[in-house]
């Protein structure tokens, strides 16, 4: 069982947190949703929840499988989840007043900030169990290297989203309705 774990849950918890940004950003691209400052926090604590195993996975693929990396790549994450919760049970509460209509679009009847406060606790109990069952063995061929590229990619588009929202200026707007940058013209 710990081997099992050890192999495939560092893998496919990165590539389903990965797949969350992914469609976090396909929300904004394709139905123009702009994200508001809360919503970017929370892809960056995402982007944090991934780092700690990818690192660990990047490192043992060098360096040989070693149990103190594959804690120390869960033990990363886990406070990251933590401050996701925060930040997506704060923007939760923000609109749990009957007949606050929420900020964006529903998405199968909840909101894109629920959905972030569900999977961030269900990625810190991921944690929690890669922590429980981290092994001396961990397979890092398991993940493609073409998923730390996905990892780049996804905060390169990131940083590129925020420059158009906030265009020349220090904040993003509280509830942003187009890319600043195009309006400076």
């Amino acid at each position: 069982m710990e081997r099992f774990i050890s192999r495939f849950l560092p893998p496919a918890y990165i590539v389903g947190l990965c797949g969350v940004l992914i469609g976090a950003f396909s929300v904004q691209l394709f139905m123009a949703e702009c994200p508001c400052p809360l919503c970017m926090l929370q892809r960056y604590f995402f982007l944090l929840a991934i780092v700690g195993p990818l690192w660990a996975l990047c490192r043992q693929r060098k360096k040989g499988p070693s149990r103190r990396v594959t804690l120390i790549g869960w033990s990363v994450s886990i406070p990251s989840c933590i401050a996701g919760l925060v930040v997506s049970g704060r923007q939760v509460l923000l609109h749990i007043a009957p007949g606050d209509p929420g900020y964006g679009t529903p998405l199968i009847g909840l909101h894109l900030y629920t959905w972030a406060f569900l999977t961030f606790f269900l990625a810190m109990i991921a944690a929690v169990v890669g922590i429980a069952f981290a092994a001396g063995y961990v397979d890092s061929t398991a993940l493609p290297r073409c998923v730390t590229g996905v990892v780049f990619f996804i905060v390169a588009a990131n940083v590129v989203g925020i420059f158009f929202l906030e265009g020349f200026h220090w904040v993003l707007p509280d509830n942003p309705t187009h890319y600043a940058l195009w309006n400076e013209r």
